[in-house]
């Protein structure tokens, strides 16, 4: 017998956990899916993710839907990486190049009425 074939799937991220469902932002990744990196916003019932993953549902936290032909519904929850040093210090010095970029820009700029 073989595997059941996904019919859709979605990457998300966990924006709000209330009674008994979460809310999240979607990216379809359907492969071959003419809707492939549409982006949309779902309210999934709680009880839709197995008991022993239902943990994994934080605000924050990045996760894999898949829905397959045989109508069952997976959920893999991405455990959230930390920074090394070396991204914070590469992003620190790419906002310190936008801040003096964008401090440039408007210092030419005539003075506005809340000024």
């Amino acid at each position: 017998m073989s595997k059941p074939a996904v019919i859709q799937s979605w990457e998300g991220v966990v924006t709000g956990v209330g009674d008994g469902e979460f809310h999240a932002d979607l990216t379809d990744s359907t492969p071959g899916s003419d809707r492939r990196g549409a982006e949309d916003v779902a309210t999934v019932p709680l009880d839709s993710v197995p008991e022993e993953d239902r943990q994994h549902v934080v605000v924050g936290r990045w996760f894999v839907w898949e829905i397959r032909d045989d109508e069952t519904s997976t959920f893999r929850f991405i455990p959230n990486r930390a920074w090394t040093q070396e991204e914070i210090d590469r992003a620190e010095h790419r906002a310190s190049q936008w801040f003096f970029a964008l401090s440039e820009s408007t210092s030419s700029l005539p003075p506005t009425s809340w000024d």
